[in-house]
């Protein structure tokens, strides 16, 4: 081998050898006071279709891809859904506002 292709040849080895992003984890609350029962879908990356009744509160454990932006995407009773990102440490209320069910910050 030339040895000038040495320093290179470590360089690459080193490259393959990184290790991948971890995922991360992060805590979200969500508190029903929407007068509904919603239907909703959580992504950090993968996601869950899930329903929260009336006046109960769920706390979810998410698994949130490098590189993805986590949000819950709430079904509504008429209309297009409507989508609102999330953070780690999140406590969030679905409730009527404007006739649409929103996801405001606790």
């Amino acid at each position: 081998m030339k040895p000038y292709l040495f320093p290179i040849l470590i360089f690459l080895m080193a490259l393959v050898a990184l290790p991948a992003s971890a995922a991360e984890k992060i805590r979200v609350t969500f508190t029903n006071r929407s007068g509904y029962e919603v239907g909703y879908y959580l992504s950090g990356g993968g996601g869950v279709e899930a329903r929260l009744a009336d006046g109960k509160t769920y706390t979810w454990n998410v698994t949130v891809d490098p590189g993805v932006k986590p949000f819950v995407r709430i079904h509504q009773v008429k209309g297009k859904s409507r989508q609102f990102s999330i953070q780690d440490g999140g406590q969030y209320v679905f409730k009527v506002q404007n006739g649409q069910i929103i996801n405001a910050y606790k």
